[in-house]
């Protein structure tokens, strides 16, 4: 698919930068064109957060790959996460946050919409983006970039100049939103039946480049969730594998000075991606989907992505069999109260929405009927509706929150 080098005529490269959205699984080119059989120059700045890596495709290869890569085990970190397979037609390897390589190709012979895409463990479902091949003499644009929305200014300790700062917060007013690996405090099987499906690996150690005793449970965290910080008040993390409200704390938010380090970068204590929890858990999901009993709802739900409001407050989106939903929580408008708020379509039989009883006698809502603990709202063809859940106050047991609850 790709030209050799004699094949190339004398031309000026396409020279081209690939970054990353911070805080977000998503780089920061949607698309670009080149000419077919030309020089390429790119370069993939990770100035992201957290391990990304970048592989160019065959057309409409990318999740082969992304399977190919999941299917390497243990030894996917020290290969990159670059499976070995003519799918593959070049890449750059595993970066840390805040580096950057440079690789030169030729760009494939054949014309046709290519394919980039993240291999590393839970990005490659929506850390994609495109490649368009085109014949020679056609006229290109310039490449389509996401918006990058300046991050809120976050609370916490100096950060000593080096740009990264272990204790971000956001606030009510501006939210901070966060695509990264999430504790998993919860211990309830039935709250993730999509997850964990992979093995416990052998631990493996950065300074020797190989593994060591011992092994890391699958269930250690979240590898791509969402966690949204509104200040001291309220943080909650969001599921993209179950596509789901999973917890929720308050008094603090991250604490991911294991993996960023603190001050200049170079005090980093461990390799370990799992931020932990600052502040104190109020809710934990703790039964089944409630979406589980609405008429049209089977297999496994598909992300679709989030969308920030004028607000800031992310929208969660997702399909889970015909039916189509859109999510938020937020702070309600009384203290120790969480907005949880639904925008659903295609589900003309109505919504049920199934909890426990203690779930039930924390929600309050002026929309649908209750049949025990079972929810239904039939409201119309779209269904938008919100639940007031009330924060517990009883303290959550420090120990539920796994790998560990900072102070």
């Amino acid at each position: 698919m790709f030209c050799s080098a004699r094949e190339v005529k004398a031309a000026d490269p396409y020279v081209i930068t690939i970054g990353v959205v911070p805080g977000q699984l998503r780089y920061d080119v949607i698309e670009f064109e080149v000419i077919a059989g030309s020089q390429m120059v790119v370069t993939f700045d990770n100035n992201g957060l957290m391990p990304h890596n970048l592989l160019f495709t065959q057309p409409g290869k990318a999740m082969n790959v992304v399977n190919l890569a999941m299917a390497m085990g243990a030894d996917g970190y020290t290969q990159g996460y670059v499976p070995e397979n003519d799918q593959v037609l070049t890449s750059v390897g595993l970066m840390e946050a805040g580096q950057k390589q440079t690789i030169e190709f030729v760009a494939p012979s054949e014309v046709g919409v290519y394919q980039f895409v993240c291999t590393f463990p839970g990005h490659g479902n929506i850390m994609q983006g495109v490649m368009k091949v085109l014949a020679a003499g056609s006229e290109l644009k310039k490449p389509l970039r996401r918006k990058v929305a300046k991050v809120a200014k976050q609370e916490g300790p100096p950060n000593d100049g080096s740009g990264l700062n272990a204790l971000p917060m956001g606030s009510r007013e501006k939210p901070l939103v966060m695509r990264t690996f999430m504790p998993n405090p919860i211990r309830v099987r039935s709250v993730f039946p999509n997850h964990g499906r992979g093995k416990a690996t052998p631990a493996y150690s950065p300074n020797t480049g190989h593994d060591v005793d011992g092994y890391i449970d699958a269930g250690i965290g979240f590898p791509a969730a969402v966690g949204v910080s509104y200040g001291k008040g309220l943080s909650v993390c969001w599921d993209t594998t179950e596509c789901r409200f999973m917890y929720a704390w308050r008094d603090g938010f991250l604490n991911m000075e294991n993996y960023w380090g603190a001050g200049t970068g170079d005090r980093r204590k461990s390799f370990d991606y799992v931020p932990r929890l600052n502040g104190r858990l109020v809710f934990l999901a703790e039964e089944a989907s409630p979406l589980a009993l609405t008429p049209g709802v089977f297999g496994a739900p598909q992300y679709k992505g989030f969308r920030l409001r004028k607000d800031g407050v992310p929208e969660f989106l997702y399909s889970v069999g015909s039916v189509l939903v859109a999510e938020s929580i937020e702070p309600g408008s009384v203290a120790g109260e969480i907005r949880w708020h639904f925008s659903i379509k295609h589900a003309p039989a109505g919504v049920m929405l199934g909890f426990g009883e203690k779930m039930k006698s924390r929600i309050k809502t002026t929309d649908g009927k209750w049949n025990g603990v079972v929810l239904t709202i039939n409201n119309g063809a779209e269904k938008d509706f919100t639940l007031l859940l009330t924060a517990s106050e009883t303290v959550v047991p420090r120990a539920a929150a796994l790998p560990e609850v900072g102070n």
